[in-house]
């Protein structure tokens, strides 16, 4: 497998083109961009995480907002959980609390994967 196609299965091109934008806005407009962000379908916490933004090596691993609430943006998509309940499927929540849903696998088992 050659060294670029590697490097797409790791790496966003959209979080290496906003996120070193996303850093450079001051701190007081990110906050306003997230506070329009929110809605009924986003977890407020991400969004805090987005405001925050701490620098990272990698820019994948900087929280960029995105403008739809799906995917890493939404509230319930993911279990992040290290804890040993957290296992196969089950029933689990996001962060604030706001939606429950059903987690096909954990934390641990993720990172024992990869």
């Amino acid at each position: 497998m050659s060294r670029i196609r590697r490097w797409f299965e790791w790496h966003s091109i959209w979080a290496h083109i906003a996120a070193p934008i996303w850093v450079r806005v001051p701190e007081r407009i990110r906050w306003r961009i997230v506070y329009r962000l929110r809605s009924r379908r986003r977890c407020w916490c991400d969004l805090v995480d987005d405001a925050l933004c701490y620098r990272e090596k990698d820019a994948c691993d900087i929280h960029v907002p995105t403008l739809r609430p799906t995917g890493a943006g939404r509230c319930g998509s993911v279990c992040d959980w290290s804890h040993p309940s957290h296992v196969g499927e089950h029933a689990c929540s996001c962060y604030c609390n706001k939606f429950q849903f059903v987690a096909t696998e954990g934390a641990i088992e993720r990172r024992a994967a990869s």
